[in-house]
C-alpha cells in the first residue's frame, strides 16, 4: 500500500493500510490514536471509514466517511479508486475491493522519476549540442582552410608573374629581385600553414602587401625594417615593464609571519551544541 505523510508520531497510513487488510479491529486503535493526539484529521477518517467498511460495519463507515467528508469536501487525499470502491461497498454493504492504496500517492513521491527524465533528455540534448558544435567548427575550419590556401595559390602566382618579368641590370634591381624571391620563399610557408589552418586568408593579405611595398626599393625596404625593430623595442619594453612589475608585487607581499598551524587555527574548533532530530512525524 502507499503511505501518506500526515504529521502525528504514530504509524505512518502506509503501515496502517497494510495492518487494515489483516486485522481491521487493530488498525481501528492505531487510528483511534491518530485521532486523539491529532484531533480531526480527515485523512485518518477517511482509513476508518475503509476500515469499519472491511470489518462490515457500514454505519460506523458511511459516519466516518461522512466526517473525512465534512473536514474535507473534495477529499483529494483520496486515491479516486478506493473512494469508489467504498462508496459502492456502503451502497451495497459488501466489503470494497482495494487494489491499490487507499490514500493517493503524492506527485512529490516520484521527484526521482521526473529526475531520471531530465537527466536522460539533459544528456541527450548536451551529446546533440556537441555534435553540432563539432560539426559546425569542422565545417568553419574546412572554409577557412579552403580560402586561406585559395589565397596562398593567387599570392604565389602573383609574385612568381612579377619575378619572372622583373630586371637584373643593375644592383637597385638585383636587390629588388632578392626581395621578391624572399617574399615568393614566404608566401610557400603560408601555404604549407594554410592547410594546417593556422594562418587566416586576411592575415596573408595583409603581410604581403606590406612586404610586397618593401620590396619594391631600397628606401621603401630600409623603412620597413625600421619600422619593424620599432616594434620590437617596445615590445621587448613591454615584455621588461611587466616583469619588473611583478617582480616588484611579489617582492611587497613577501613572506607571511603566521605559522601554518596559525593559519589553521581559526577554523579548527568544533561546536559542543547538538540539535535532536530524532523526532518528527511519519504523518
Amino acid at each position: 500500500m502507499g503511505e501518506q505523510e500526515l504529521g502525528v508520531p504514530f504509524e505512518s497510513p502506509g503501515d496502517i493500510e497494510q495492518v487494515m487488510l489483516s486485522d481491521p479491529a487493530a488498525a481501528r486503535g492505531l487510528l483511534a490514536d491518530v485521532l486523539l493526539a491529532e484531533g480531526d484529521d480527515p485523512k485518518a477518517y477517511y482509513l476508518l471509514a475503509v476500515t469499519e467498511a472491511l470489518a462490515r460495519q457500514w454505519d460506523a463507515s458511511g459516519a466516518a466517511l461522512a466526517q473525512a467528508r465534512a473536514l474535507s469536501p473534495d477529499l483529494r487525499f483520496a486515491d479516486p479508486e478506493s473512494l469508489a470502491s467504498l462508496e459502492r461497498a456502503l451502497q451495497q454493504q459488501r466489503p470494497p475491493e482495494l487494489d491499490g492504496p487507499a490514500l493517493a500517492l503524492s506527485p512529490w513521491r516520484f521527484w526521482w522519476v521526473g529526475l531520471l527524465i531530465f537527466l536522460v533528455w539533459f544528456v541527450w540534448w548536451a551529446v546533440r549540442a556537441g555534435q553540432k558544435m563539432a560539426a559546425e567548427e569542422a565545417a568553419s575550419r574546412a572554409a577557412r582552410i579552403e580560402k586561406a590556401t585559395l589565397t596562398a595559390a593567387d599570392l604565389a602566382g602573383e609574385v612568381q608573374q612579377e619575378l619572372a618579368a622583373a630586371r637584373r641590370d643593375t644592383p637597385q634591381e638585383q636587390r629588388r629581385a632578392t626581395r621578391l624571391e624572399g617574399l615568393a620563399a614566404q608566401v610557400i610557408e603560408w601555404q604549407e600553414k594554410a592547410l594546417a589552418d593556422r594562418i587566416s586568408a586576411a592575415l596573408m593579405e595583409a603581410t604581403y602587401r606590406r612586404l610586397h611595398a618593401a620590396a619594391q626599393s631600397d628606401d621603401a625596404h630600409a623603412a620597413y625594417t625600421a619600422e619593424e625593430a620599432e616594434k620590437a623595442a617596445k615590445q621587448q619594453a613591454r615584455r621588461q615593464a611587466e616583469a619588473e612589475r611583478r617582480a616588484q608585487e611579489k617582492n611587497a607581499g613577501g613572506p607571511s609571519s603566521l605559522r601554518k598551524s596559525e593559519r589553521s587555527s581559526w577554523s579548527s574548533g568544533r561546536s559542543s551544541s547538538r540539535r535532536d532530530n530524532s523526532g518528527g512525524s511519519k504523518w
